[in-house]
C-alpha cells in the first residue's frame, strides 16, 4: 500500500516574472473638499448641463384605442385530475397533523382563559378582604378616639 512510504521530496518551481505594463496616468479630477468652486463656475457648469440634455419628444400614443384580443378556453368536459398516491397521503397527513395542531392551540387558548377568570375572581375576593380589614381598622381607631 502507500501509507508508509516515504514522502517524496517536492521541487520547488520558480514561477515566471510578470511582465512590466505601462499603464497610462490620469489627472486627479476631483477636487480637496476644503476647495470650493466659484459661484461664476458653478453657473457655467450648470449650463453646460442644461444644453447636454435633449428635450424629449413626446410621442403620440397608439394601439391604446383598439380592444386586447386574449385567447379564450372554455373548458367543455370535465377531464380526471391524478395525483400521486403518495402526495395525496402526505397532504392527507398534514392536513390532520395541523387540524390536531389547531385544536391544541384552542385547547390552550381556552385554559389561559380560565386561568385568567379565576386569577381575576381571586384578585376581587383579595381587595374585598382588604377593605374589610381597612373598615375594621377604622372601626377600631373610632372607637379609641371616641372614649
Amino acid at each position: 500500500m502507500g501509507l508508509f512510504q516515504k514522502k517524496r521530496s517536492e521541487s520547488s518551481l520558480k514561477l515566471p516574472e510578470l511582465p512590466k505594463l505601462d499603464f497610462p496616468s490620469y489627472e486627479q479630477q476631483v477636487r480637496p473638499v476644503n476647495e470650493r468652486p466659484d459661484l461664476h463656475e458653478l453657473r457655467n457648469i450648470i449650463k453646460e448641463t442644461k444644453e447636454d440634455i435633449p428635450v424629449r419628444k413626446i410621442i403620440p400614443q397608439q394601439g391604446l384605442e383598439k380592444p386586447v384580443n386574449l385567447r379564450h378556453f372554455d373548458v367543455k368536459e370535465e377531464k380526471p385530475l391524478f395525483v400521486r398516491i403518495d402526495r395525496y397521503k402526505q397532504a392527507v397527513n398534514d392536513l390532520e397533523h395541523i387540524k390536531n395542531r389547531l385544536r391544541e392551540a384552542e385547547h390552550l387558548l381556552d385554559e389561559i382563559d380560565r386561568i385568567r377568570i379565576e386569577e381575576n375572581r381571586e384578585l376581587e375576593e383579595w381587595r374585598a378582604e382588604i377593605n374589610r380589614v381597612k373598615e375594621k381598622l377604622l372601626d377600631i381607631d373610632r372607637k379609641l378616639f371616641e372614649v
